[in-house]
């Protein structure tokens, strides 16, 4: 989301860019936070069926894609134009990136331990 961010308002008015902000911060917290909840409660509900290291693989994956959100947020909410201190959402952004990468390695070594993975899925 906060690279969708940078890209869209790569040189935007700071105007355009803090017109923006609410509706993307919004976006975050009811539709990917939501979506993030109700994976968790799935997982709640059916954690009989997963072992030990699928669980805990499930439950790291989650929270870092909850982490993740939580960066993206960050990110939009000090990001500034290239005119601007450009590297504070950056920095952000790349944080971010690295928990969504370490969610998508938990995902992918369930999958695994399912003998479902694809390769290149994230």
């Amino acid at each position: 989301m906060s690279d969708s961010f940078d890209d869209k308002h790569f040189h935007s008015s700071e105007a355009q860019i803090k017109k923006d902000m609410g509706p993307a911060i919004d976006h975050i917290n009811t539709v990917s936070k939501y979506k993030i909840e109700l994976m968790q409660d799935e997982i709640q509900k059916h954690r009989d069926s997963f072992t030990k290291l699928q669980l805990e693989q499930l439950k790291k994956a989650t929270h870092n894609f909850n982490l993740s959100l939580n960066d993206q947020i960050k990110s939009i909410q000090f990001y500034k134009p290239i005119s601007g201190d450009y590297n504070v959402s950056r920095n952000f952004s790349y944080a971010s990136y690295d928990k969504y990468t370490n969610a998508c390695v938990y995902i992918t070594d369930f999958e695994s331990n399912l003998g479902i993975a694809k390769a290149d899925e994230f």
